[in-house]
């Protein structure tokens, strides 16, 4: 009774650290949106430089795409140009199919709004990696300590930087949870979190995720030999985390090859 109540306290102490870290990540970015007079509280917009110029628009054109029946290939300019492999860049994002229901007049206003949605799930992700890989996180006297992690991922520099840069936030918001899969295919065996977040995240945006895809080639050798792991089982490791990222790339070939 006392471990099923012990159990019962950890899963409440670990939802309401990911919805204070949400909450707290999403309203300062809608707190900003406000002071800035970014719609919808505003006229303004957070599609800045190349997002007004280029990635807006894009989403635009791939709305327009799909309407027509063109995802693969626009004859909307020039002679056209291949859309399918430049949506591996820009518009792939699953959460972007939101802004494809609703009437081009409210797309604009539909993206700042998902942008600050995607923050607080950067915030999400990264709670949950702490909590995967920290045994204090779970104490309750240290309960403010993941949140205030996780909204200094979400709102970190970079990302503030970036925030006009549309298509890279779901790389972003996904690299915790990539890393959490790779390390549970290396303790745990199980290579099925690295694998559906892997293939999410180059599906996503192909040009941050081949940045990621070295990184985690990088982190795979940092923690093998952290952990100070014997040969023969970092080359065990090795390989099943080859066969792994190469079913995740694998599962992106009809993006990959195009591009």
């Amino acid at each position: 009774m006392k471990k099923q109540l012990k159990l019962t306290t950890e899963k409440q102490l670990k939802l309401r650290a990911l919805i204070v870290s949400f909450s707290i990540s999403f309203s300062i970015v809608i707190l900003s949106y406000i002071i800035r007079g970014v719609a919808p509280f505003g006229e303004g917009t957070i599609c800045s430089m190349d997002g007004f110029s280029q990635y807006f628009p894009m989403l635009q054109n791939m709305d327009t795409a799909l309407e027509n029946g063109e995802p693969f290939y626009s004859f909307s300019g020039a002679l056209g140009f291949n859309l399918w492999a430049q949506s591996a860049y820009y518009t792939n994002s699953p959460l972007w199919l939101f802004v494809y229901v609703l009437p081009k007049s409210m797309q604009l206003c539909a993206v700042n709004l998902l942008v600050a949605f995607k923050i607080g799930l950067t915030a999400v992700f990264f709670c949950i990696y702490l909590f995967s890989k920290n045994a204090a996180a779970r104490k309750s006297h240290l309960k403010f300590l993941c949140p205030a992690f996780s909204c200094a991922w979400a709102l970190s520099t970079y990302v503030m930087a970036y925030i006009n840069q549309l298509m890279w936030l779901d790389v972003i918001m996904l690299l915790p949870l990539v890393i959490m899969g790779l390390e549970k295919l290396i303790d745990q065996k199980k290579p099925t979190l690295y694998i559906f977040t892997l293939f999410l995240s180059v599906w996503s945006c192909f040009y941050l995720s081949y940045m990621v895809c070295i990184f985690v080639c990088l982190y795979f050798l940092y923690y093998s030999f952290s952990r100070k792991m014997e040969l023969s089982k970092i080359i065990k490791n090795g390989l099943r985390f080859t066969f792994s990222s190469l079913v995740a790339a694998g599962m992106c070939a009809v993006v990959l090859i195009p591009v």
